[in-house]
């Protein structure tokens, strides 16, 4: 107990990262134990009494010593992880000190359940798996010191497996449970909308790299929140977070209502961000246009930033227009970019499989990676032919989308599927 009491000590003087990864570190260890114990009690136990009595009596007792079996987390720094997290979150945001309230201890508990639902459904699936592979083992007639081998070799592979699975889990559980922080602390202090921002590379999934940059209203996700926290088993909590592989390309406020806190799936990276939506000059090549965005400061190249219609905000940078010899004959302005940007009527994945294609109501092709928009141009060929050549074929991803100058016609002879947008504002 003094142990744990000074581990949780420790853990509030460092980084978030440092805790989180010393977290999942001991969650694998104990796993690991934990199986390795009664894997070596089932090895003992089954060898010892093999081709002595019925194979069926040693069954019920492999049943007797997985009865006994029970994989749990280890929480100790948990609650660094949630205060750090928050302390964290506060702090970049300039919006004072960190206070632990009322609202803070319910979402901490709700994270520790998840821990505890974990535990349980964990050892449950792996009692059953550990079961299968003894009876499967005494198929046929094998001698005493082949099945002592057989079962080493299958026990050591469901070992492997089950402890990198339990630690999978754990991050999903911490990943969610420090969003689930950034939310509280924001609800407290009054944060309207939050940007998701995801680490681009090549290990970015689709659906990542079609969520970084968009805005997500606050209300939508304290719903989502009060959901989660509210579960009472795992089928609900699973319900209330639900997981997504396919890029979203519709606008943000239809995003469903489990969806939207991060993570989307295993391994996320990502984090909620707290913005304040204003508008803003943007200045470029003697131009002047006014830009809605959430007061990111500009990294160097970035001309502006710009919530377009679908709720992303996009990232224009000065090779936007000058990326090739073709783009440095062309002459876009910022207003028709800005102008693209809120009038996006058509989207879909690109047929590289990594951007993302549009069309705006000023007939404009813009190519966007994540949050940022690559190019933007007017094709030397009807618009519709241009799209239709650019993005994926059969794309299952469909997004409809109403709008009053929706003209069934323009969707004839694409090969894709892409969605349609309300070109209002």
């Amino acid at each position: 107990m003094l142990k744990k009491i000074l581990r949780e000590n420790i853990a509030k003087t460092m980084s978030v990262d440092q805790v989180v990864h010393g977290f999942l570190r001991r969650q694998e260890h104990r796993v690991r134990k934990d199986l390795k114990d009664v894997i070596g009690e089932l090895v003992l136990h089954v060898t010892g009494k093999y081709g002595d009595i019925p194979k069926g009596e040693i069954l019920e007792g492999v049943s007797t010593v997985l009865d006994g079996m029970g994989v749990r987390a280890d929480l100790t720094a948990l609650e660094a992880i949630y205060i750090n997290t928050a302390t964290e979150m506060i702090a970049g945001a300039g919006l004072g000190e960190f206070v632990f309230d009322k609202v803070d201890n319910q979402a901490l508990n709700a994270i520790r359940k998840n821990f505890f639902w974990l535990g349980d459904n964990h050892s449950a699936a792996v009692r059953e798996r550990l079961y299968d592979i003894v009876e499967s083992a005494f198929k046929g007639d094998v001698p005493r010191e082949k099945l002592a081998e057989i079962l080493l070799n299958e026990f050591g592979t469901a070992l492997t497996q089950e402890t990198r699975y339990f630690k999978d889990v754990a991050d999903h559980i911490i990943s969610q449970g420090q969003n689930l922080a950034r939310v509280r602390q924001g609800q407290k202090h009054g944060v309207k909308n939050y940007r998701v921002k995801a680490v681009m590379d090549k290990r970015t999934s689709k659906i990542y790299r079609s969520m970084n940059g968009r805005i997500i209203s606050a209300a939508h996700l304290e719903t989502q929140c009060d959901k989660i926290q509210a579960a009472t088993n795992i089928d609900e909590k699973k319900a209330a977070a639900g997981w997504r592989n396919e890029p979203f390309l519709n606008k943000s406020d239809k995003l469903p209502a489990n969806f939207g806190l991060p993570p989307y799936h295993f391994r996320c990276r990502t984090i909620l961000q707290p913005v304040w939506l204003r508008e803003r000059e943007a200045n470029y090549d003697g131009e002047t246009v006014r830009v809605r965005n959430g007061g990111q400061r500009l990294k160097k190249g970035e001309i502006f930033r710009h919530q377009d219609k679908t709720g992303v905000e996009r990232v224009v940078t000065q090779t936007t227009f000058r990326h090739s010899p073709a783009s440095d004959l062309r002459v876009t302005s910022l207003k028709d970019t800005k102008s693209a940007l809120n009038s996006i009527n058509r989207i879909a994945p690109h047929k590289d499989g990594k951007r993302t294609v549009a069309t705006s109501q000023n007939d404009f092709l813009l190519i966007f990676e994540g949050d940022r928009l690559i190019t933007l141009y007017k094709p030397d060929r009807p618009i519709k032919k241009a799209f239709g050549a650019t993005i994926k074929e059969n794309t299952q991803e469909v997004v409809k989308w109403h709008s009053e100058n929706f003209i069934s016609g323009l969707i004839k002879g694409l090969t894709g599927t892409f969605a349609t947008a309300d070109t209002s504002m």
